[in-house]
């Protein structure tokens, strides 16, 4: 009989910890181990290129910086991070006023494109999935509006591309290796523009946060 009341008893507390394990959520660690305070200045900057997919070509970025603020950050909480400024750079040439070189084009896109971000600020929100966050425009605690590219393409015009629906990314945290937040194949409908536009583009981004210090630090995510 006390052996089958332990084996209870181990079954109901194996039970009783599930729930906990369920609700941990995503924190911002620097360095490792320790709770990043808020507010805290931050930058999320791209591994690899950035990609803007279309039907007829892709543009690509050589470089990405997301500065931004964060508001929310605790094992039970989650983290937000309220984005204030998103630029996008290539290795093509400078227009006039741009603050970074063009993004350069292959296809129908090969006249390359300076990139602007709409719908500023942006909310980065990881507080329901230990390994997704998602991404919508308007402040954190704000109603949340779309995000969106405006691309002066070379040859075709300016071209307007908006999304209401979050962006959904995904987490990959400091098990061993570096954390980084991927989004992939993510579409964008054209809100405007001239008929040369193409009718969607799909973004293929993956960030690695920091301090927005110097030098800067690396930001590592946990769950």
């Amino acid at each position: 009989m006390k052996k089958k009341l332990f084996a209870a008893c181990l079954a109901l507390a194996a039970f009783a910890v599930v729930p906990s394990q369920a609700s941990a959520r995503p924190v911002l660690t620097q360095p490792t181990a320790t709770v990043l305070g808020t507010p805290t200045s931050i930058v999320g900057t791209n591994v690899g290129v950035v990609n803007l997919t279309t039907a007829v070509g892709t543009l690509t970025c050589s470089a990405a910086k997301l500065t931004g603020t964060l508001r929310t950050n605790g094992t039970v909480s989650g983290f937000e991070d309220e984005i204030e400024s998103a630029v996008f750079g290539g290795t093509g040439l400078q227009a006039m006023g741009e603050p970074e070189p063009e993004c350069t084009g292959t296809g129908l896109l090969s006249g390359n494109a300076s990139v602007t971000s709409t719908g500023l600020p942006w909310c980065l929100s990881a507080t329901l999935n230990a390994d997704q966050a998602a991404l919508h425009g308007g402040r954190c605690l704000g109603v949340e509006g779309p995000i969106g590219f405006d691309l002066a393409i070379t040859g075709v015009g300016n071209c307007e591309y908006s999304r209401s629906e979050a962006v959904l990314s995904t987490i990959a945290t400091d098990t061993g290796g570096a954390s980084s937040i991927a989004i992939a194949q993510v579409a964008f409908p054209k809100s405007a523009g001239p008929g040369m536009c193409p009718a969607e583009i799909k973004l293929d981004v993956t960030l690695s946060l920091e301090t927005d210090t110097s030098p800067a630090n690396a930001i590592n995510i946990s769950s």
